[in-house]
């Protein structure tokens, strides 16, 4: 594990976090000369879905399916309303 002085860390900190996040090791910064503060990089840097996926609670999706037609357009333009649109929805459902 790396070790830098307090001194050395206030100085050199952006070359410090730098060094820590491209080798993955964890530093020690000590303080009159005893380990104090450890400085490491997360676990699971990304999304939320991405730490779920790493925790075996979700699956990735599949990117090469292609993605289904843009929704129905709703506007002046189309003659469509939210009213209406919500009415046939609930007209299926009854």
């Amino acid at each position: 594990m790396m070790t830098m002085t307090a001194r050395e860390f206030n100085q050199r900190t952006s070359a410090a976090l730098r060094r820590v996040l491209e080798t993955g090791e964890p530093m020690t910064i000590t303080y009159h000369g005893r380990p104090r503060v450890t400085v490491a990089p997360t676990r699971h840097p990304g999304t939320w879905v991405d730490e779920l996926v790493a925790q075996g609670q979700a699956t990735p999706g599949d990117r090469s399916i292609p993605l289904p037609d843009a929704p129905i357009p709703l506007g002046a333009r189309s003659g469509l309303s939210i009213d209406g649109l919500l009415d046939a929805v609930r007209a299926d459902r009854s």
